[in-house]
């Protein structure tokens, strides 16, 4: 006899599977969850999976997700087609430091309603490729420490993310150890209050793109000590706590 699927009449199921090292594999086919908004945390500390098959989740309800993902560092690959997303809007900590993850296919998911993005990528120092094309980041309001410890990423394109609405993005890079170029010409930072930390330890960056609507906030955004050149051949002064670059020069600067 076939087992009946069970229905979670609960509207979460935060910290489900949280913490549980030993398990190998997951099977929710019975397990309904319809009804669910809360998913942050789900599967965190599940050290162990090598494959999460995701099919038999239904998030249509769900809100949040953050951290659901969190410290699955033996997963290889992640396939996130079946899940719905349409009505979450926390996505921070979701993939952080899934180690063993060298890319995520984000096609699936809908970001349109997303809000926070901070630490979604945190830790993941296996990624040596991430395609942000099909995100939609126009509801975002802060992207702190997104891409922080990414040390595996040589190249970022950030040109598809929109941020016209982000207020946060203090060491939104830090520790992208290997990131040689980074054009942030795309960026739009009318709103944002804190770049703390933003490219600290980004100790391979020799060049950096900024555009008309990106400027510099505050003095602790951390470029790698150097002197840096405008295409016309400025010089400008990192000390590593405080730059003389202009906030409001849109240029490419090149470390020398």
């Amino acid at each position: 006899q076939t087992p009946r699927k069970q229905v979670i009449a609960a509207t979460s199921c935060q910290e489900m599977f949280k913490i549980k090292s030993n398990l190998i594999s997951i099977d929710f086919n019975n397990l309904g969850t319809s009804n669910v908004i809360n998913m942050s945390g789900m599967f965190e500390g599940c050290t162990r999976l090598t494959a999460l098959d995701l099919t038999p989740l239904d998030t249509q309800n769900v809100t949040n997700m953050s951290g659901m993902f969190n410290s699955c560092e033996s997963l290889t690959s992640l396939d996130l087609s079946p899940l719905n997303t349409k009505n979450v809007t926390d996505m921070s900590w979701i993939f952080s430091s899934c180690v063993g993850l060298s890319s995520i296919d984000l096609s699936p998911l809908d970001t349109n309603n997303v809000t926070d993005t901070s630490f979604m990528f945190y830790g993941c120092t296996g990624l040596k490729t991430l395609d942000l094309t099909p995100m939609n980041t126009s509801k975002v309001v802060t992207m702190q420490q997104m891409f922080y410890d990414c040390s595996g990423l040589t190249s970022l394109d950030l040109t598809s993310l929109d941020t016209r609405n982000v207020m946060g993005m203090s060491g939104m890079f830090q520790g992208c150890k290997s990131l040689i170029n980074l054009d942030l010409s795309s960026l739009n930072t009318q709103k944002v209050t804190s770049m703390n930390s933003m490219f600290l330890d980004c100790d391979s960056l020799s060049t950096l793109s900024i555009g008309e609507k990106f400027a510099f906030v505050g003095t602790y955004y951390n470029l790698p000590s150097d002197t840096w050149y405008s295409s016309n051949g400025t010089a400008y002064i990192s000390n590593g706590n405080s730059c003389t670059i202009p906030s409001d020069k849109a240029d490419t600067y090149t470390r020398k």
